[in-house]
This record gives C-alpha cells, sequence and structure tokens, in this order.
C-alpha cells in the first residue's frame, strides 16, 4: 500500500480570507527514525528505518511516499542497483527484495534473528551483508541464496563497502577492519589502531577510505586499507560519513552533528543541522545536495553542501494557528517556535527558523510577502518573503501574545494576556497600547475595515471599537466562558 506523505492537523481556523476545504491528511507520527538512505541516481532514492516504513521519491526528493510494507521490522540498510532492484535488511536478521522499485518486497533470507546491519551489491547478482556474530554472507544469485564467508562470536559488524568486484572492506566493534581481494571469498584483519566501535565505512575510490566510529573517532586511509591514520574531531559517537570524493566530504552522529571537511580530512568545520536529535545516516547525492536521517522523525536536506538544512518531516509539534492567504500558500505556527509553510495547499510543507523556543499563537499575512506572528512573552515577528525569514520587533510588553490581525501590510492589531492590546501603524516598527482591556486574557482580534473592529476573550468578554481602536467599548460580557475565536462576514454578522 503506498500513502503520498502528508502532514495531518486538526484545527479550527478563522480568518477572513478564503480557506479551502481540508481533509485528513496521513502523517508520518507512527515513524519514529531513520536508519538508511541510498539514492541509485538525481531522481530515485529511498529512506528507512523502524517499524518496517520504506520512503521514495522519483523527482529528486521533491515529493517522498510512504511504502507500507506491512513488516513489523526494523530496517537497518537498504540498497538499490537501478530504480527498480532493491535490498533491505532488518534487526530480525532478514533480508528482502524487491524488482518494482520497493513497491512490494519479497522475503530471500532469515537468519533467524542474527541482526544484519549492512547490505551491499555489486550488480544485480553478486552482494554482500553483514551483522552480528561478526557474519559476514555472500551471494551470487541476486539474493537466492547466501553464503556465509566469515564467522568470529567476539565481534559484531556494522558496515560494508566494495571499491570494485574484488575489493571489499567490512568495519564493526572492537576496531576490527576487515579487508577481502578475491570478492569476498576470504576476509583478512587489518590494523586499525583503534578499540572504538567502527560504525560505518566510505571508500571512494581504490585507495581513499573514511571509517566513523564512537567517541568523535575518523580513520582514513590513502593506501587501500594497508594503513589507517586515526584523528579525534569530536566527543561524540560518529554514525554516517559519506564523501563526495578524496577531498570534500561529510561525518553525522549524536545531537545533530554534521561536519564537513573541503581538504581531505585536514580540517573539520561543524555544520548547523536545524537538529538535535542524533543522526543516523547521510548521503550525498552530489557536491551540493545531501539527506540525513535520525531519530525522533529527523529527515533534513541541503542544497548548499550543507551550510544550511531543511527539514523534510519531523515529530511535529502542536499547531496552534494555521492561515492561507489563498489556495496554495499557507502557514502554521505552533510550540516551540514552529513555524511550517506551504505553497501546494496544505499537501507538503516546510519547516522555516523562527529564531524562538517560544510558543507561537497566532499568524496572520496581509499580502503574499508580508505577514506576523506572535507568541508567548510578548513575541511578535514580521517577514517580508513569504514567511522564508523571520526579523522579531519591540513589543514592550512579556504578556503572552494570543492573536495578531492587519488590515493592510501597515496597519494592525495584536491582543494578548492581562488586557494587552497593542496597534502599529507602520508595519510594525512601533507598537502603541490601546487601552479597554480590562485586564482580561484576549484571545482573538478581527477587523473588517480600518475602523470598525472586535476583540474576544476571558470570561465571555467581546469588545467593539468603531475608531480604530481608540477606544473599546464590551458589547458582550457573558459569565466564565472563553471565546477563543472571531468571525465576521460583514459589518453586522458574525460568530
Amino acid at each position: 500500500m503506498q500513502l503520498t506523505i502528508k502532514i495531518m492537523f486538526f484545527v479550527f481556523i478563522i480568518h477572513s480570507v478564503s480557506i479551502p476545504q481540508w481533509f485528513k491528511q496521513d502523517s508520518l507520527q507512527f515513524f519514529s527514525s531513520y536508519h538508511s538512505i541510498y539514492f541509485t541516481d538525481n531522481n530515485n532514492g529511498w529512506a528507512t528505518g523502524t517499524y518496517g516504513y520504506i520512503l521514495k521519491t522519483t523527482d529528486g526528493g521533491n515529493i517522498w511516499t510512504l511504502i507500507d510494507t506491512s513488516f513489523n521490522d526494523f530496517f537497518t540498510s537498504i540498497y538499490f542497483t537501478d530504480e527498480n532492484t532493491g535490498w533491505i535488511t532488518g534487526l530480525q536478521g532478514t533480508i528482502r527484495k524487491t524488482t518494482d522499485g520497493g513497491n512490494n518486497w519479497t522475503l530471500l533470507y532469515d537468519t533467524q534473528g542474527n541482526f544484519l546491519f549492512s547490505i551491499y551489491f555489486i550488480d544485480n547478482n553478486l552482494g554482500f551483508t553483514v551483522g552480528q556474530s561478526s557474519s559476514i554472507l555472500k551471494t551470487t544469485d541476486g539474493g537466492t541464496s547466501w553464503e556465509e564467508k566469515y564467522h568470529l562470536s567476539s565481534n559484531t559488524f556494522y558496515s560494508i563497502s566494495f571499491v570494485d568486484e574484488f575489493n571489499g572492506y567490512v568495519c564493526g566493534s572492537n576496531g576490527a577492519i576487515l579487508k577481502t581481494t578475491d570478492s569476498g571469498e576470504t576476509w583478512l584483519l587489518q590494523d586499525s589502531v583503534t578499540s572504538e566501535t567502527l560504525s560505518y565505512i566510505n571508500f571512494i575510490d581504490a585507495n581513499n577510505g573514511w571509517i566513523s566510529g564512537s567517541n568523535g573517532l575518523l580513520l582514513n586511509t590513502t593506501d587501500g586499507g594497508n594503513n589507517w591514520i586515526s584523528q579525534t574531531v569530536d566527543s561524540v559517537w560518529f554514525t554516517s560519513a559519506s564523501f563526495f570524493d578524496k577531498n570534500t566530504g561529510w561525518v553525522c552522529g549524536e545531537y545533530g552533528k554534521i561536519y564537513r571537511t573541503t581538504d581531505g580530512g585536514i580540517t573539520w568545520d561543524l555544520l548547523s543541522s536545524n537538529t538535535g536529535n542524533t543522526l543516523y545516516t547521510i548521503f550525498s547525492l552530489n557536491q551540493n545536495i545531501l539527506y540525513a536521517g535520525g531519530e525522533s522523525n529527523t529527515f533534513i536536506y541541503t542544497t548548499d553542501s550543507g551550510d544550511t538544512w531543511v527539514h523534510y518531516y519531523r515529530q511535529t509539534n502542536a499547531i496552534k494557528d494555521i492561515m492561507f492567504i489563498n489556495s496554495n500558500l499557507g502557514w502554521g505556527v505552533g510550540d516551540k517556535g514552529e513555524i511550517m509553510k506551504s505553497t501546494d495547499g496544505g499537501d507538503s510543507w516546510q519547516y522555516k527558523n523562527s529564531g524562538t523556543s517560544e510558543l507561537l499563537n497566532s499568524v496572520f499575512f496581509s499580502s503574499l510577502s508580508t505577514g506576523y506572528l506572535v507568541g508567548n512573552n510578548g513575541i511578535i515577528m514580521k517577514s517580508t518573503d513569504s514567511g522564508e525569514s523571520w526579523i522579531t520587533q519591540i513589543s514592550n510588553t512579556n504578556s503572552n501574545i494570543n492573536s495578531v490581525y492587519f488590515y493592510n501590510d501597515d496597519e494592525g492589531w495584536v491582543v494578548g494576556n492581562n488586557g494587552t492590546i497593542l496597534k502599529t501603524t507602520d508595519g510594525g516598527d512601533n507598537w502603541e497600547n490601546q487601552f479597554g482591556g480590562g485586564g482580561r486574557d484576549l484571545q482573538d482580534v478581527l477587523f473588517m475595515n480600518a475602523n470598525l473592529g472586535w476583540i474576544s476573550g476571558s470570561n465571555g468578554t467581546i469588545l467593539r471599537t468603531t475608531d480604530g481602536g481608540m477606544n473599546w467599548n464590551i458589547h458582550y460580557l457573558g459569565n466564565n466562558y472563553q471565546l477563543n475565536s472571531l468571525f465576521f462576514v460583514d459589518s453586522l454578522n458574525g460568530w
């Protein structure tokens, strides 16, 4: 079963703009972590991890489709030789194969619980997989049958890489590195100069290779593995590495850390990944485009060699408000400074950096480019580039601000707790206090024109102004009801 991935929200939104009908959309809340990403070319790629789910793209990552395999497995590694033929391994010790691009999978082999961590194919017939108890398995018939070529119970092998059909490498626990020169028939231990756990191995060519490991360890060889040079870049566990050429490469690991080198590992620069979650896998499509995945639904990509990273999908925080200015363009805000933007009517969402971790309560755009958002502790922010970036404005209040409304790009109001009513006439450069809130927690504000407006809030409060907020009159005061939202279709009819 395939489902196009979209984000599911249950919200009730009121703004005086045209809002399209909303349907339940499938989410990634069940997908807890990504452990393997692989592309065969610029268009076709796959990502996988826990709970037996696989993501697939055929357009270079613009749209990802969820393939529900119905396998209750923890997928550890995925590898394709072309856009149709691929294999996948899991912690249940299974090997599965697809011949239709991942839509359907056939069980080929079951180790009966012996964990498998990495799989690699030279072509559609010759392949290898490694895992628990230092097991190395080989197939020459596309995975129909497998033969164990190495076994040593004292270690676990985590990664395998080949430079051609004859020369390959394996790494694992206790600093183990093995090499074959006869297409995996025999394997020889190499001197790795470490006892750290080695989690990922990546060879660029017959001579140049890299290994990432625990406690910030990186190993590098320039002579086909005869000698390994170690360096400690950080104290975190580096879980994966990807190199474009012998000079340019990236490593990722705990706490969302990604390092990049452009001089063959002489120096490493720490990049801002826009996440603090552990990253388990990184894949470079070319020198500029990379993908990385990790825990808590973290799936990020970059198009500028890692200078900036954008979230595809992640564990979505609570959404407080959504506004669409037309049938395609909309924004959402919520907990922990969450800002999302959609340009296709809500089918897909991109996460934007707000620069704050405060709860964001309301968003409003007065035009396609100019918008405002408000939140707790007096947060007011403005965007002039359709929500791509946000600048904090001075509100002169620490009260939580719950709603924002702009009549045009310059004239707007915000309301919040403790009777807060603020107005600007210069696009938010300056905000002036308006009086009439009476100390109540005000929840929503709406204007029909520059003069006529309403505010709703706690204790059944509805306030009305006919002079642009210079004076606010109590239009209705109920008992203990909190009125969270207002909507008027004209100057007389509203809810």
